[in-house]
Parts: C-alpha cells; sequence; structure tokens
C-alpha cells in the first residue's frame, strides 16, 4: 500500500525517514521509507503524469495517474554509503544517490506492506498495492491445479508446492485494474525463471501441459506469474515451489 501524493516540499533523507515512520493514515501506523526496489515497480515508461501536481520541468513523470508527485526525485531507503541514498528518478526510471542532508527537488512516499487480511483497504489518500500491478490474460481454474504435491517432468518426480490462498483477488482483462493500466508487466529487480512439465508424457512423448513460473521480488514480497501453453496469466502471493526444474536442471530457489 501507498501513499497516493508525496509530501509536497522538499526534504532530505533524515526528515523522509521520520516522516514515514511517523505517518498515520488509513488507519495504519505502520508505514516506512520505499526501498529502491520498491520505487521500482511504480515506474512506468508508458505513463505521462506532469500535470496538475508537477510542472517544474518539461520531461513527463512516469509513474500511474493515481499518484501525485510534485517532482521527479523521490528518497528511498537504500543507501549507497554512509552519507549518501539512494533516489529514483520518475523521469528517467535511473537511479541517483545524494548526501543525505540534501533537499533540493527531492520528495517521500511511503509505502506499508498488506497481507491478504487488510489488502482491502481504502481510501483517497492511499494506492494499494494490487493497483499498481498487472495482471493479464484470461481468467481460468487451470491456473490453480495445483496439489500439494506435484508430481512433473518426464520422470514423474513429486515436489512440494504451497497450495493457493483462495483469499487473494484475481484480476483478468475485464477488471477495472486491468482497464486502468492496460497489458504491460511492471519492471520488477530480480526475477528467478523456473521451467517444467505437468500432466505426463502424450504418445509423442510430449507434455500435456507446459508452464513457465517467475518469481519477481520487491523488496520482502514475492508475486509469482504463471504462464500456460493457454497463455494464462495470475498474479497470486505465496505460491512459491520448493523445488521444480530451473531451465533443465534441479534447483531450489534461494530466498
Amino acid at each position: 500500500m501507498w501513499t497516493k501524493k508525496d509530501n509536497g516540499k522538499e526534504i532530505n533523507w533524515y526528515d523522509a525517514k521520520e516522516y514515514c515512520e511517523d505517518l498515520e493514515l488509513a488507519g495504519h501506523k505502520d508505514w516506512r521509507l520505499p526501498t529502491l526496489n520498491d520505487l521500482k515497480t511504480l515506474y512506468d515508461p508508458k505513463a505521462t503524469n506532469s500535470t496538475p501536481h508537477y510542472y517544474d520541468y518539461p520531461t513527463d513523470l512516469h509513474i500511474p495517474e493515481l499518484f501525485e508527485l510534485t517532482s521527479d526525485h523521490v528518497w528511498s531507503s537504500t543507501l549507497l554509503d554512509s552519507s549518501q541514498a539512494c533516489c529514483l528518478r520518475f523521469t528517467y526510471g535511473d537511479r541517483n544517490c545524494f548526501r543525505l542532508t540534501s533537499y533540493d527537488r527531492k520528495r517521500v512516499l511511503a509505502v506499508r506492506i498488506i497481507n491478504s487480511s487488510d489488502n482491502s483497504s481504502t481510501a483517497e489518500n492511499v494506492v494499494n498495492a494490487e493497483d499498481s500491478c498487472v495482471f493479464s490474460g484470461t481468467m481460468s481454474t487451470a491456473a490453480f491445479t495445483w496439489s500439494v504435491d506435484l508430481t512433473i517432468g518426464p520422470n514423474g518426480i513429486t515436489y512440494k508446492w504451497n497450495k493457493f490462498d483462495e483469499s487473494i483477488p484475481r484480476y483478468s482483462q475485464s477488471s477495472e485494474t486491468y482497464k486502468r493500466f492496460g497489458n504491460r508487466f511492471i519492471p520488477w529487480d530480480s526475477i528467478a525463471v523456473w521451467e517444467g512439465w505437468y500432466g505426463g508424457l502424450d504418445k509423442d512423448k510430449r507434455p500435456y501441459y507446459r508452464f513457465r513460473v517467475e518469481e519477481k521480488k520487491s523488496g520482502d514480497n514475492w508475486l509469482t506469474f504463471i504462464a500456460y501453453d493457454k497463455r494464462v496469466f495470475e498474479c497470486m502471493k505465496e505460491l512459491s515451489p520448493k523445488s521444480i526444474y530451473r531451465r533443465g536442471n534441479h534447483k531450489s530457489p534461494v530466498y
């Protein structure tokens, strides 16, 4: 969950951190200064968000229109060294680092981690995390046919999987989220790709279902995208394989 608006004035890193930690908003007190990776999930090169909030420079801000920024540089908690911290520049999506006491053109957005018990929180001055993620494709129960013991691969090897959490929202092309942001994926910073087969082999020794799993990390959150032959894409939390083929090799994810 993000604050919809920045703090509205120039601020140094120390005060930005204190601003987030002292913030009480939408019934929550556990706000924090986002990491650089957190901020990268908001950057969208196709978005043009410049008026009426941002007017100092001619270059567009590339952040969804849900947000209101009054400058292009937003502080992160990511430190370059003991005297400098990183900002994300929303005009170009690049990292710039400044002294902790620097304040010129710097702003702050606060973020908090949500879970399935409170991710329906709504307020005019916050943006829910699921609203800044995009899910494309057609909804299908085929994406959730996993069991605790999933047998995959030509040798019928059984691996342990976590069951899908039915309380987590799922979106399709008809959803308001999709209509708002279109067919794109957020540029995540860390991606692990896992490929495998499900359902055994047919008479021509081809897999019944080929699937691809991309685990994408933002801060402490993992989201798992699954793509089938049927081009089914769904966004889910906490559906992480404990062990699966990784580009043909038997390896386990590192968390």
